[in-house]
């Protein structure tokens, strides 16, 4: 296990971290140097065996931890939150290392955390839990793209959440219409909704296209004014009302949004889900 402290004793060194885990095990001595140091090596601490252990930064601690958890070789890994404790950079690099190190030695690993980014790039298969239970379980890309629930679709990324109410059964294709406050949407049905069904549409930001000009859609198309624009870089996030409905969008920097301008918003109907409204 690798807890979300780390656990590492200070008044020993990184070796005898380490070693510790298997002369519990009454591991021969031989044994227990050649196990940690491959140990330490899979870790990228070799030359650092016999620094004390308070003399090290977070990021290193993190790895004696790993180190001490894979040296006596488990089938199954146990993580605590792990990268909490470290700032961004640093969780990032950390990530890819873990998810790399678990690749490497092929153990089945669950990794608990808050942090939705974590889950989504380190998991081969996600778990979505409240209270004790498992509202939903699927890849990274089902779990975010396919949401079958409003907390699963809320807690996982950002995501738009529209009251409305079905007009018509589903299409063969899965998709139907549901009456909005501003209007049709057609969208993806799940729960086997039906006519007249109260739903939940679920749409992500970055789902919705934005353009200057009407696009000349046949549906699903409307236009919105912009309230607000919070520039991030790698991407605008902004709040669009259509007719009084406020929603999120993220838009490329490029389109260089400003309070107050007139666009259009267009969504594809396999990109919005409709669920039963909870």
């Amino acid at each position: 296990m690798v807890f979300q402290s780390y656990a590492i004793w200070p008044h020993m060194s990184v070796y005898q971290n380490v070693a510790y885990a298997l002369e519990v095990r009454k591991t021969p001595r031989a044994e227990i140097r050649a196990r940690v140091m491959e140990a330490l090596e899979l870790v990228g601490l070799t030359g650092l065996a016999d620094r004390p252990a308070p003399k090290l930064s977070g990021g290193q601690q993190q790895r004696v931890a790993l180190a001490r958890a894979v040296v006596g070789r488990p089938s199954l890994l146990l993580f605590d939150e792990p990268l909490s404790n470290l700032d961004a950079k640093l969780r990032e690099r950390m990530r890819h290392e873990i998810r790399e190190l678990q690749q490497r030695l092929e153990i089945t690993t669950v990794f608990v955390t808050h942090d939705q980014t974590e889950a989504l790039a380190m998991s081969d298969t996600v778990a979505v839990m409240e209270g004790g239970k498992i509202l939903s379980i699927g890849s990274p890309r089902d779990i975010y793209a396919r949401p079958d629930n409003r907390f699963v679709a809320d807690f996982v990324g950002m995501t738009n959440i529209l009251r409305g109410q079905a007009a018509a059964n589903p299409s063969p294709d899965g998709t139907g219409q549901v009456d909005l406050a501003f209007g049709k949407l057609r969208c993806r049905f799940v729960d086997g909704i039906r006519a007249g069904d109260r739903v939940d549409v679920l749409i992500r930001p970055e789902n919705i296209a934005v353009t200057s000009g009407a696009s000349g859609a046949a549906e699903n198309s409307w236009q919105a004014a912009v309230e607000t624009v919070t520039f991030l870089g790698e991407c605008q996030d902004s709040i669009v009302a259509v007719q009084g409905q406020r929603m999120r969008i993220r838009v490329h920097p490029a389109l260089e949004l400003r309070a107050g301008q007139e666009v259009f918003l267009e969504i594809h109907p396999n990109r919005c889900t409709a669920i039963r409204a909870e």
